[in-house]
């Protein structure tokens, strides 16, 4: 299967799996992962922004008093639960990217006879 076919979940899979990986392989694998973080970033961004509006109306309507309700009731809202969803989701994009950026690394260090 090509690259850029794969899934996240596939690609996290090989990982796992401890599969050997060409450097030219996990450096495509970066570029999904980022591609994958930019579109998830923007999603949650476009959610932030809608989420003071929102946060008032709830405020106002379930007569709310503390911010710390006020997130409560937020993180019940269709939104609220896509805003953490998405906030793991970078989370663990992040950790997979630096991973692999970390095997080229040390790819990088065998070929130059460092390890």
């Amino acid at each position: 299967m090509e690259p850029q076919k794969k899934t996240i979940n596939e690609i996290i899979k090989e990982i796992k799996d401890q599969v050997e990986l060409a450097p030219g392989m996990i450096a495509k694998y970066r570029s999904i992962i980022t591609a994958e973080y930019t579109f998830q970033a923007e999603t949650l961004k476009n959610i932030m922004m809608k989420k003071p509006s929102i946060w008032m109306e709830i405020r106002k309507k379930e007569d709310v008093k503390s911010d710390t309700a006020a997130e409560r009731y937020w993180g019940m809202t269709e939104l609220g639960q896509k805003e953490i969803e998405l906030k793991y989701r970078l989370k663990y994009l992040e950790k997979l990217s630096s991973s692999l950026r970390q095997q080229l690394e040390v790819m990088d260090s065998e070929i130059r006879g460092l390890y």
